[in-house]
Formats: structure tokens, sequence, C-alpha cells
């Protein structure tokens, strides 16, 4: 038979666990936002980058709506990313809707709220994959692990059971 005491030691030391708990979790969800804030970043980056080798096209704006054709004269000029490079910037959309969220201690979801995100990010119908996403978090997996490190360590830095 194991007999447990509690006194007030043991209480102190149970509170301080408790307390670790809380600290470990807040830790972690500050984390996933420094890794979202520097994601969303990245990707924002990469779309606004103007080192895409695509097809070079004229801008037509009618009602602030802005329309691809072919080039001519006089036109404005957009030169559209080639499979595998991030999706060209036209009229920024994709950019600002792109947001993410921390889902408890977890999970962290990415979102970008247009019509065509999904496609130019996986590919589909005759569009080749254009992904800014999955390359954003390539590029951010070393600052990632520092997030983390950093984050957990301050949070437990004073704490000791």
């Amino acid at each position: 038979m194991v007999a447990v005491r509690i006194d007030e030691k043991s209480l102190k030391v149970m509170v301080k666990l408790e307390n670790l708990a809380v600290v470990g979790r807040r830790a972690m969800r500050q984390a996933w936002f420094k890794v979202g804030r520097d994601i969303k970043k990245t990707a924002e980056t990469h779309i606004l980058a103007t080192d895409k080798s695509g097809i070079l096209y004229g801008v037509i704006v009618r009602g602030g709506k802005k329309r691809l054709v072919k080039l001519r004269a006089g036109l404005r000029t957009h030169r559209s990313s080639a499979p595998g490079q991030p999706p060209a910037n036209l009229n920024s959309d994709l950019r600002r809707s792109l947001k993410y969220q921390i889902r408890g201690t977890r999970r962290l979801e990415f979102s970008a709220n247009t019509d065509y995100a999904r496609r130019l990010e996986l590919g589909g119908g005759a569009i080749k994959p254009r992904p800014y996403m999955i390359r954003s978090i390539k590029d951010n997996l070393r600052n990632i692990e520092k997030h983390f490190e950093d984050e957990i360590g301050k949070a437990f830095k004073h704490e000791s059971v």
C-alpha cells in the first residue's frame, strides 16, 4: 500500500505544476503567433517579388477592375508568374486575403479568401502550381524551430518546481 501525505509543501508543488501548464500553453500560442506572422510576411514578399518570368500582358483598367489582354502599344504591362514560381501580384487580392489563426497549442491554420488561391497553390485545370504558402513554410523552417525554443525557454526561465 502507498500512502500519500498532503502537506503545505506538496500543495505548493501541485500549484506550481498547474502554473507550469498555463505558462507552457501561453508560450506555445505565442510561438505559433510569431510563426504565423513570419510565414504570412514571407508569402506576401513572394507574391510581391518582381522577378517573375511568365507571359507579359497588357493591363486594361475599367471601373477599378484590372483585366489582362494581349500586349499592345500604350498599355501598362504585367508579367505573370511561370509555373513553379509564386503568383505574380496584379491587384493584391490574394496578398490581402492571407490570414492565419491559432487553434489551441497544436495547430496553426492559414487561409486565403479568394476563388483562385487553392488553384494557384496546388494547380488545377489548365493552371500549373504556383506555390506561395508551401514555399513560405519551407523558407521559415529554421525560424519556426527558433520561435518555439525561444518562447518556451523564456516561459520556463523563471519557473521552477
